[in-house]
């Protein structure tokens, strides 16, 4: 594979619980060809922190590629700062509101958290991430599982509670002036290729990628498909 067209700094922003280690493989492809940074939301306790981490990110303008949660905060750049960004690809994110049952479900966890010390992933919560293949690959297991390890309990509830009650950009990204790129696993169960499909069909300037054998983390999963896209969108 050449290098890619752009010169054009790209920013990349993690999931929940995740960090540099997410983006291994498209730090390695991305970086000869233009300047890359990763944000580090794991300190944030606001939306308002995350949005205002990539504010002040030193280049003008940049390329933004966010996952999951970090998918969550470039939206909600994206709607307030259009004009600083290039691009925006958006993977493993639905744009939709946390269900009722999501949200009960990240509330116990917080209840509990605030009594002990976060522990990380169990094998139970990898195999709904991760696809039945990607699951049986200790090198995709284990960065999954070392990255959520290293973030305490602190952090945990930090990053969950200034994104639990998720607003809908779409009206705001209906206006973006640039393409949108949609990435996603065809079999992941967090972020669903039909709410996927929902997002691309209510965004008229975006592109829908689903990526098959895939779970959520598709940067780890499929690391070779999803920079064949980042070539090709970039």
């Amino acid at each position: 594979m050449t290098d890619l067209k752009t010169e054009t700094p790209i920013v990349l922003v993690p999931g929940f619980l995740c960090d540099e280690r997410l983006w291994s493989y498209q730090l390695r492809f991305l970086s000869p060809s233009a300047p890359c940074t990763v944000v580090d939301l794991r300190y944030k306790k606001t939306l308002e922190e995350m949005v205002q981490a990539l504010r002040a990110i030193p280049f003008p303008q940049f390329h933004l590629i966010g996952f999951s949660m970090g998918g969550y905060v470039s939206q909600a750049f994206a709607a307030q700062y259009p004009e600083r960004l290039h691009q925006l690809v958006l993977i493993g994110t639905t744009g939709a509101s946390l269900s009722e049952k999501e949200i009960k479900s990240r509330l116990r966890m917080k209840s509990l958290l605030e009594k002990v010390e976060y522990a990380g992933l169990s094998d139970a919560e990898l195999k709904i991430y991760l696809h039945p293949n990607s699951y049986e690959k200790s090198e995709i297991r284990e960065t999954v599982r070392a990255m959520a390890a290293s973030n305490t309990s602190e952090m945990y509830l930090g990053q969950m509670s200034a994104t639990l009650n998720r607003q809908d950009f779409k009206a705001q990204l209906n206006r973006f002036p640039h393409q949108i790129t949609l990435i996603g696993g065809a079999q992941d169960k967090m972020a669903p290729p039909e709410k996927m499909e929902a997002l691309h069909q209510a965004l008229p300037q975006s592109h829908l990628h689903l990526i098959e054998e895939c779970g959520h983390f598709v940067p780890l999963e499929k690391p070779q498909e999803l920079n064949d896209i980042l070539f090709e969108v970039l």
